[in-house]
């Protein structure tokens, strides 16, 4: 028998609440990695030896992890005010870290670049586990449905 339950993506889960672990930790251990790296190669760029296979595993790592939030938290995108702005810079971001780390690898003026927008991300991050407080969740669903106030 399924119990409904508000986090889970379909609306229904287990009796056991659906939890989103394994996402967050592919999200932030990626990340984590994909910064370090890429400010280990920007600091010394000899350490770079071409492509790096734990570097993409990283990146893929997150961007898989950040895929799968994105979806189970889709309703919290829509409900509260703000939410799917932050989202929306965070993507963007990300798309530029990945541009980003494709040309470090053939222009060394872009080596910089790939640790100043993961360390953005980080950032947006730390906004985004703010946003998810249960206060700031009730004031921004309260905004998106009763503009004004």
């Amino acid at each position: 028998m399924r119990a409904r339950c508000q986090n889970d993506p379909g609306g229904y889960a287990p009796r056991m609440a659906r939890t989103e672990t394994l996402s967050r930790t592919m999200h932030d251990v990626g990340l984590a990695a994909w910064f370090g790296g890429s400010l280990k190669d920007a600091v010394d760029p000899r350490a770079s030896a071409g492509p790096m296979p734990l570097n993409a595993a990283a990146i893929g790592a997150h961007v898989l992890g950040a895929l799968e939030l994105t979806w189970a938290n889709k309703k919290r995108i829509k409900d509260q005010k703000g939410v799917a702005t932050t989202a929306l810079v965070k993507a963007g971001v990300t798309g530029a870290a990945l541009v980003a780390t494709a040309f470090a690898q053939r222009k060394p003026a872009a080596r910089w670049a790939v640790p100043a927008l993961t360390g953005a991300m980080l950032s947006l991050n730390a906004l985004m586990g703010e946003q998810q407080r249960p206060k700031e969740v009730a004031k921004g669903v309260f905004q998106r449905y009763v503009p004004g106030l």
